[in-house]
């Protein structure tokens, strides 16, 4: 499994190798990344091999960075043909991102079988580009099969933990505080930290208690802190999170990033949500996963630029009143959910490895 850089890549990747532990007990799953991703601590602590490449983002960056970013691909690619060699693999499966391109390209070399699974709204670059090399692309949402050959796709959704399936007895906020999320992702959002704060000093305004966690990711945690103490909401604000299944199961209600793997998570657990897509996404990806979410579920969504705060906090104070309006949105957001995206995958993986002339008799074995 190609999976790297933020845990929204990694944890869709985590979930699928669980399934297909369990599912087919002989089979043995490695990952490839990156040494500075999240999948660095993520994979290795969930017991799954993990062999690093050297790569580097090559859009969204100076120009003057492009020439080692394609020096990193080159070299990435030349360790990822001989580790995938030396280990035997016999199928590739690619979530994505520029550390999935030296992976896509070094199996494409050693003619293994490809799977590609992109799990946004808009394909990112390195699955638009390499797409074609792809034997099967499996979709997160529907609409991201227009980047690639019709004959070749199939939607199986985003897929999360299994903790995150077996979900939680929907319970509106009646009669005590609404419990707030807010989450920028692994990167955190600056945005966010900026004006969540204050977004929810409206809601307070209106008589409706709250109480916050706020991850800042990479963002500031003692300004957000203080934002909070000013505006008078009660908070708890930290870097980052070793469970965000339990974060989850805790709020009411959730303002979030627009990363796939945390709409899926939401729409697995039913936590009504304001999806604010984080601004400098590359190709404005997470725009379209909101946009394709709100469509699916009715949950909320604005970009950083159009941000109304007062219609925003009317909004979340009538979810806080409303019990039936709760369990609505609860409903709607769960409408979604695609439970079996993990099993769907395993089943792809091992329907191309049966196909005649699939297998892969490697001279090191």
């Amino acid at each position: 499994m190609a999976a790297g850089g933020t845990a929204g890549h990694v944890t869709p990747a985590l979930a699928i190798a669980d399934v297909y532990r369990k599912r087919v007990p002989d089979a043995e799953i490695l990952f490839l990344g990156t040494a500075g991703g999240s999948e660095a601590t993520l994979v290795p602590a969930r017991g799954y091999p993990l062999h690093t490449l050297s790569a580097e983002p090559f859009f969204g960056v100076p120009w003057w960075r492009r020439g080692r970013a394609l020096s990193a691909a080159f070299t990435g690619t030349l360790a990822a043909r001989r580790w995938l060699r030396d280990e035997g693999v016999e199928l590739l499966l690619s979530f994505g991102g520029y550390a999935s391109a030296g992976a896509i390209l070094g199996a494409r070399s050693l003619g293994l079988p490809i799977i590609v699974h992109e799990l946004n709204a808009l394909a990112g670059v390195t699955h638009r580009l390499l797409g074609p090399l792809a034997d099967r692309v499996l979709l997160g949402f529907e609409s991201a099969g227009s980047a690639f050959r019709r004959d070749r796709i199939s939607w199986v959704g985003v897929p999360v933990s299994e903790r995150a399936l077996a979900g939680r007895p929907a319970a509106p906020p009646a009669g005590r505080s609404m419990r707030v999320l807010v989450s920028g992702g692994t990167l955190g959002s600056n945005f966010l930290d900026e004006h969540v704060p204050e977004l929810l000093a409206r809601v307070v305004a209106r008589g409706c208690a709250v109480e916050v966690k706020h991850q800042v990711g990479r963002g500031d945690e003692a300004a957000t802190r203080a934002r909070y103490a000013q505006a008078g909401v009660p908070s708890e604000v930290f870097h980052s999170t070793d469970d965000m299944i339990a974060l989850l199961a805790w709020a009411d209600f959730a303002v979030v990033h627009g990363g796939a793997a945390t709409l899926a998570e939401l729409a697995a657990m039913g936590v009504p949500a304001l999806v604010v897509p984080l601004g400098t996404a590359a190709l404005d990806h997470q725009a379209a996963n909101a946009r394709a979410f709100h469509q699916a579920t009715g949950a909320g969504w604005t970009r950083e630029r159009d941000w109304e705060p007062e219609p925003l906090a009317r909004g979340i104070a009538a979810l806080a009143e409303s019990p039936d309006a709760w369990l609505a949105a609860a409903d709607g957001v769960r409408r979604a959910a695609r439970p079996k995206a993990a099993l769907d995958v395993v089943e792809a993986c091992e329907a191309l490895l049966r196909e005649p002339g699939r297998s892969v008799a490697w001279a090191a074995r």
